[in-house]
Formats: C-alpha cells, structure tokens, sequence
C-alpha cells in the first residue's frame, strides 16, 4: 500500500509539473496536417502586431516561408514582407534555427525538420513610413487603438508546397473589439476568437474588421447579408451601409435567376476621416465578402457610391470567383502568371453592375447612358493602340499604369458584347446568359485554360437554343486581342440611342476645373488652372484656390455638383458671373476675393456624344427592352 502511494504521488506531481510546464510556455503541441496562427491584438505597440506561427511538421532540411507579392484582385505589385519585421525560427525546446531572408518576401529556414514555430512582428500598411510602401487600402492592413483592418495576406503567410493545408487562427483581443468576418468562428469568448480556414486561399480571401461592434444585417434572396462599420467620427453606421448594399443586392439577384450565389455575404466599411494625398479609396472583392475604404460623409453622400462599389464586387462571384483560368484557381502569391483577361474579370463585371442597377430601376436610362458616356471619355486617357489581352498580360510590369482602364475600355467590351449579343439573337440572349452558361459548367472549383477563353464563349452561344455562328471570335480578334475602336455607332442604333464620335458644341464655363477636397479648410480647391476657359482666365482664378460660392451660393462638397450643374444649365452669354474665393497673401493670412466676368461660351469638342432618340422605332423599343428592361 505504501509503495503504491508512493508511485501514485510520484504520478500526481509529475502531472502537476507537465501541468506547470505547459501552462508556462502555453504553446499547443505541433500537427502534421494544419498551421496554427496566433495574433495578440493587446499586444499591439508602434504600429505593429506580433505574429505566432506553428506550422506543420516539415521533413526537409530547408523550408521558405512566403508571404503574398501579389493577391487576385489588386494587379499590383504589393511585396508584403516589406512590413515584416523580426522574423526568428524555434525548435520545440526553444533554442533559434537559422534563418536567411532571400528577399522582401521570402526566408529560408535551416535544420527545418526541426522547426516546430517561428515569430515575427507585422507593421500595417496603412501608416508604414516608407514611402513608396502604399497599398490600396482595402487590400491593406491598419492596427490603431480603435479599429485593426485584418487583410490577412498582408499578416500571415505559408510555408512553400504548404498552402493547401488547414489554417487555424487564433486573436487575443480587448474585450470592447468586435471581429466582424465571413471567416469560420470556431469560438469565442470575452477576449480571445478562434477562426478556421481549410487552406490558405480560403484564409487569405477572409478578412477581419475588428472594432466597437456596428453591424447590421438583413435576408436577400435567401442569402444572410451582414454589413459592418467602423466610422470614425460615428457620421455612419452600418444601418446606413446596408441599406445602400440590400437594394442593389437584391437587383444582383433578380438578374442572377432570383438568387444569390451564397449563404452569407459581409460588407466591412472602414470609413476614415478624409485626408490629403490617400488615393487608396475603393474596394476590393472576396468571395464572400468585400472590404470598402472610404472617406468619412453623411451618409446621403455616400450611400450612392457604396451601392455601386458593392454592386462591382460582389458581381465577382460570377468572374472571376466562378470562371477563371488556371492562373486564378491555382494562384502563385510569390511568382504569379497573369492571366490575359481582366477585360472580363474586371471590365464585364464593371458593365454588369452598372446595369443591374438599371434593371432594377436604381438608375434610369439618362444615368445609365451618362455612366458609360462617361467611361468613354475616361478610356480616351490612355493609350487607345494597346490591346486588353497585352495589357492584362503584363499588368505588373510593362503596363502597370494602363490597368485602371480595364474599368473604363473594359466595361465598354462588355457593353459593346452584351449589345453585340442582343442584336444578333433578336434581344433573346445577351452577356448574362453566356456567363450563367459558362459559370455552370465551370464554377469555383473548376478552370479553363486562359488561351481557350475566345473559343468557350462562341462554343457556349452556339449551345445556346436557336443561337447560330455570331462570327463571336472575329469580335474579340478585333476589339480585345487588337484595338479597333468598339463600333458604339451601329450597335446603339440598334436599340434607339444617337452616337457621335465626335462633335463641337458652343457651352458656357470654366472649362477644365479640376477640383480635390481640402480637409483642413474643410472646402474644394481649384487643383490647377490649364485648361481654363477665357471666362476664367478673365476672372482670374488661381490653383489653390478654395470655393466659397457661386452667384451667391455656397459651395460645399455636399452640392458643388448641382450648383455648377445648375449654372451650366442655365447661363446666358454676357450675364454677370461670380465667384467668391478663399486665397492665401503673402503673408500666407486666407482672404476672401469675389472674382468677376461675363458669360461667355467657347468651343468644345466633345468625344463620345450620346443621345437617347425620342422616337425610336418599335423594333428599337423592344430590343431596348430587352437589353435594358429583361
């Protein structure tokens, strides 16, 4: 007896010392299968996190750990280890592997068939004093007292030929922050969150706003969606966000076959009080979620652009989240080959959620036909010979600063198609008939190789009942492999609606003021004066000019659009015209100055005039119908 109490206490304290043990290094023990991550909110300090990785059991000598260069959605250049600070490598009694940093982005590992886990500390983008460190902020990362932006590409990476393994992610955080996510929520409690991701894909596609909770949600089409704001001064909530987001996601539905091609989707809005020089505003889409950055407003002001943002990424579950070619399914964050489509990616999924909106009657055929006026004459900003498929091509190199007309030139494809489509099947079928088709036979886990796109969608019109050879491949040999201008002229004859390349109008102006929001002074400012009209020129308008009113009437952001909209409407040549003015003297003290001259009209070469027919014939009036009124 007394040897068995012997063992039994020997037994006791040795649990209780494994006990000890364990709760002092507090560290789980190693899996073959899964990374797991961990991410101290509490700990954060200087603009910086501190990051824990257990990775899986590696069996090699060496392993290289990766975080993304590049991530779908941002055609940039990103290089996210640029904000890794620190980056050490333990074996399981704690003693430092050796590690090399091969680049911004890259470290190799030694003896890692001993590396049990590895630390570092992450600085955000968002306020990373290097400064050609920018990242468009709603692929970015930003760690304050009262907000942290979780775009977990930018936080956490993976081991090479690793990234297809089981992500778990643990978050301390205070108590007061609120994650807001569609990432799977294992557990929570009052400080700590557990999440889960199959693979790393799936992780990085999932970001986390965490903040004083706001959310808000609501049913559309039986899909949950959930809208979360962090609002900096509090001018908007996320009763605001999803009241913008419902509407048009409904419309998606509607034009969709009635439902949404989720179970939940999350609309995470970070609105930051406006700043000089941040040109990051915008969104970037996930599967099912989307990040917004935008400058803080009352939300009349920003409900309009956040219906159209989230009308743009959420249509991306159709492309390229359900079509895409094989450089998209199995996408190289480190070394990545661009696929030649962005055109549709991109420039359909633009197209689609403008019209949408107009089937829906959230715009009407005047605003739908000034939003594509209004691309047209954006495309004529960049280089007219270059084709969609070159530039998508070589979009993180050669042609980095042409990317952005994908939503210009791109949407016009898509348009042009769409009409191309309407046409030629009598209004039976268009663009959004060819992409169901496709998106069925592919879909999220299925690819087509990026050189058969062309020869896919002709194979599918032809698929189509009662659907015959369009000649669909001589169509993107001319306007997508090659630069032909799209043919606006023919095709919107077809449907009732006056197009001129060009044509030179007498209008009353200032002609170009470019205008750019001073945040300080709370008020717009003349940006530069090169392209002024003799008017202004005559009244004596300077760059840094700020605005105060216009014929007696005050300009603010808020209005600026319908106060010069209202004078152009309405100004007669030789009336008197003034405009009061903030300006710094030499002493740099602000006076204001009313500046004065007659209405005068000049010359104005308009590119892209478009004008809806009032009297369309029947046949116009039906196939409009169908295009824009399915």
């Amino acid at each position: 007896m007394r040897d068995f109490i012997a063992r039994l206490c020997g037994i006791l304290l040795l649990s209780i010392c494994g006990f000890w043990l364990n709760a002092q290094d507090d560290l789980p023990i190693q899996r073959a299968d899964a990374y797991q991550v961990s991410i101290n909110i509490n700990a954060y300090a200087d603009d910086q996190l501190p990051v824990q990785v257990i990775p899986p059991i590696v069996n090699e000598e060496e392993a290289y750990y990766i975080m993304p260069k590049v991530v779908p959605g941002t055609y940039d250049l990103s290089d996210f280890g640029r904000f890794v600070n620190d980056f050490k490598a333990f074996d399981s009694s704690g003693e430092e592997l050796p590690v090399e940093r091969v680049d911004n982005s890259l470290w190799r590992i030694k003896n890692a068939n001993e590396l049990y886990r590895f630390t570092y500390r992450i600085d955000d983008s968002f306020d990373h004093p290097v400064a050609d460190a920018e990242i468009f902020r709603p692929g970015g990362t930003s760690f304050e007292d009262s907000v942290h932006l979780f775009n977990l590409f930018g936080m956490v990476g993976y081991l090479r030929g690793m990234k297809n393994m089981e992500f778990e992610l643990t978050i301390d955080r205070p108590s007061h922050l609120y994650g807001a996510t569609a990432l799977e929520r294992r557990a929570s409690n009052a400080n700590t969150d557990l999440y889960a991701a199959p693979d790393y894909f799936t992780l990085h596609d999932r970001p986390i706003l965490y903040a004083r909770a706001d959310t808000a949600s609501t049913t559309v089409n039986g899909t949950r969606v959930v809208a979360a704001v962090y609002s900096k001064s509090g001018l908007y909530s996320a009763n605001d966000a999803l009241e913008a987001s419902s509407a048009v996601l409904k419309a998606i539905g509607t034009y969709l076959g009635g439902t949404l091609p989720t179970d939940k989707y999350v609309v995470l809005c970070f609105a930051d009080e406006p700043q000089m020089g941040v040109s990051g505003y915008g969104a970037l889409e996930h599967q099912t979620s989307t990040v917004l950055y935008m400058p803080e407003f009352q939300a009349e002001m920003m409900n309009e652009e956040i219906r159209h943002i989230v009308a743009h990424e959420f249509l991306h579950i159709v492309t390229p989240l359900a079509i895409h070619s094989e450089y998209i399914n199995d996408f190289d964050f480190y070394e990545p080959t661009m696929s030649k489509h962005l055109w549709m990616y991109e420039g359909v999924t633009e197209y689609t959620s403008v019209l949408v909106q107009a089937r829906a009657g959230l715009m009407d055929l005047e605003e739908f036909v000034a939003e594509m006026e209004s691309k047209m004459e954006t495309a004529d900003q960049f280089d007219e010979h270059l084709p969609m498929t070159v530039m998508s091509e070589h979009v993180l190199d050669l042609f980095n600063d042409q990317f952005i007309n994908v939503y210009q030139k791109g949407a016009l494809i898509g348009l042009a198609l769409d009409l191309h489509m309407r046409v030629n099947s009598e209004g039976e079928v268009g663009l959004v008939d060819v992409m169901d088709h496709l998106s069925r036979t592919f879909g999220p886990d299925t690819f087509f190789l990026d050189d058969d796109l062309f020869d896919l969608i002709a194979d599918h019109w032809e698929a189509m009942p009662g659907m015959e050879s369009l000649e669909l491949r001589s169509f993107f040999a001319k306007y997508v492999e090659g630069s032909y201008p799209l043919p606006f002229e023919e095709l919107f004859a077809e449907v009732g609606i006056l197009y001129q390349a060009t044509k030179t109008v007498e209008r009353i102006g200032f002609g170009d003021l470019p205008l750019v929001y001073d945040p300080d002074n709370e008020m717009l400012m003349i940006y530069d004066t090169e392209n002024i009209s003799a008017m202004g020129r005559e009244m004596g308008i300077e760059a840094g000019d700020r605005l105060v009113a216009l014929n007696g009437i005050e300009i603010n952001l808020e209005n600026a659009r319908d106060v010069f909209g209202e004078f152009y409407d309405t100004a007669v040549e030789g009336q008197k015209v003034k405009l009061t003015i903030l300006r710094q003297d030499e002493d740099g003290d602000w006076k204001k100055k009313k500046l004065k001259a007659k209405a005068q009209a000049y010359p104005v070469e308009l590119r892209h005039f478009i004008q809806i027919d009032d009297t369309p014939s029947a046949a116009q009036l039906r196939l409009r119908s169908a295009w824009i009124n399915h």
